[in-house]
């Protein structure tokens, strides 16, 4: 040992031990906490004034169940609690643990991909193409939206247990790791009580269960029925308490209703959130979206003929197309009453992670016999990766600066009325503060009540409508918000 570390030094010893695929992910979790470090001291906006005002109430109450809306107690309510708890209303510590949140999704993501891969390579091109999404300036804005951070760290891993328990299988008794198994069903009870979207892990994993047998050309083995039963019953007990509970409380989803439209829009904004050069260029009936499979499959037929991996290649390539479009295909047979934005099509993304990360393991072949010379390939790849890095840590570094999303937007513009409130409430002792004329801005006048029932308790809030021809919840975009700021009245009763 001691010639050893005579031979390479302690620092290069060092980093032999540690790995070099563990130095890579330990950059590239590095690389996105910098990026998105001024994410951190965004302020809190609209729906996190919802949860921060539940969490103050007494307990128990019905926020424990439902979070502020849906069926999302665990990041809506519990991870709330836990925050306000220890740091009260400090919004960093609050982004941070959702921040944290992300990395070890980035870190899971990486492991999992490399395990279904088989390449550093691939699996660090499809740890960047969602740890560098532009997705995540929404997602890490709002306290609120932290559903899709839990929800995307339970899916994934769900996802990464379940291939290691394909991996535990007997061959001979066909039975699997009872340990993995209840890892399993936590992770996606974990995911569905962060949001519901996390039902898509029932039928990927279904559609892995099926590709897999189709490709060995077996029978079903007793652990992968265990597995499947598992996960269906799951299913159907959350779906009957979800409707239950949105019926019993009048929040709206909860309903089926047809329309291609929203699957076709997830799956375009899901390639918009890796892409954001295509945001203008791709139409929104985006049917051209399912034309790469053709191309797709082309390449892997033609793949399978050099590689022995075929097998491998079609399960993982089935995989990831369903983990893409299963998301999309949800969002066409249920019902979403505020629209789709880009943040819901973050599981859209694994899939297209995972679809990127096995492009990248049939491409390293192809590109040492292009390139015979080892050393020049090595240092072209690494040119490739850093210049990608950089731009798109720059691009999202520089959105995260200029407020280039709607959660961010929102969320300076809530400070300045948080502190012109605080100013008003400071110069004198009040005990109502009482909004006027809010049908038509119902939504900003519940939010700047809030913002006074969060920081002010003491101080009884009270709504007014003043205008009986009825109005309607409006959009988020920057002439609105700033109309609806400079027109929505309250007055102050002393």
């Amino acid at each position: 040992m001691a010639a050893i570390e005579e031979k390479t030094g302690p620092c290069l010893l060092f980093l032999s031990k540690i790995g070099v695929r563990r130095l890579i992910l330990l950059g590239l979790l590095l690389w996105v906490t910098f990026c998105f470090w001024n994410i951190l001291y965004v302020f809190f906006t609209q729906d996190d004034f919802l949860l921060l005002a539940d969490v103050q109430k007494p307990m128990p109450n019905m926020s424990m169940l439902q979070g502020s809306s849906f069926f999302r107690p665990l990041a809506q309510y519990w991870v709330t609690l836990l925050c306000y708890e220890i740091w009260g209303l400090n919004p960093f510590w609050h982004h941070l643990v959702y921040l944290l949140f992300s990395l070890a999704t980035i870190a899971l993501l990486f492991n999992w991909l490399f395990a279904m891969s088989k390449s550093t390579l691939g699996a660090l091109a499809g740890s960047i193409l969602y740890g560098l999404s532009k997705i995540h300036l929404y997602t890490l804005a709002w306290i609120s939206d932290g559903n899709d951070v839990t929800g995307a760290f339970f899916l994934i891993l769900a996802l990464w247990a379940v291939n290691r328990y394909f991996q535990s299988v007997d061959e001979t008794t066909g039975k699997g790791s009872a340990k993995l198994l209840w890892l399993i069903g936590i992770s996606f009870c974990l995911g569905l009580l962060s949001k519901e979207s996390c039902i898509t892990f029932a039928p990927v994993c279904l559609i892995w269960i099926i590709v897999r047998n189709i490709l060995s050309r077996r029978r079903f083995q007793s652990a992968q029925w265990k597995l499947a039963i598992m996960v269906v019953v799951i299913s159907c007990v959350y779906l009957i308490m979800w409707r239950l509970l949105c019926r019993a409380v009048g929040t709206p989803g909860g309903k089926f209703q047809f329309d291609l439209n929203r699957g076709l829009l997830a799956l375009r904004n899901s390639v918009i959130a890796v892409i954001p050069v295509l945001e203008s260029r791709l139409p929104v009936s985006s049917w051209w979206l399912l034309a790469p499979l053709a191309i797709v499959i082309m390449l892997v037929a033609e793949a399978r003929k050099r590689l022995p991996t075929a097998a491998a290649i079609w399960e993982n390539l089935a995989l990831g197309m369903a983990i893409w479009i299963v998301p999309a295909a949800i969002y066409v047979f249920t019902e979403y009453p505020f629209g789709l934005q880009l943040y819901h099509s973050i599981f859209c993304i694994v899939g297209l992670s995972l679809l990127l990360a096995m492009a990248v393991s049939i491409a390293e072949p192809l590109i040492i016999k292009i390139i015979p010379r080892r050393s020049v390939a090595n240092a072209a790849v690494a040119c490739v990766f850093i210049a990608w890095i950089g731009f798109a840590g720059a691009s999202v570094r520089s959105g995260a600066r200029r407020n280039e999303s709607a959660g961010l937007f929102q969320a300076s513009t809530s400070k300045v009325v948080f502190e012109q409130i605080q100013e008003q409430l400071q110069q004198h002792d009040y005990r109502e503060i009482v909004f006027l004329d809010v049908t038509e801005r119902v939504q900003w006048a519940m939010y700047f009540g809030k913002i006074v029932t969060v920081y002010h308790p003491e101080i009884k809030v009270r709504y007014i409508d003043q205008n009986p021809s009825g109005g309607q919840w409006h959009t988020s975009s920057t002439t609105l918000v700033m109309r609806q700021m400079s027109e929505t009245k309250f007055s102050v009763v002393k």
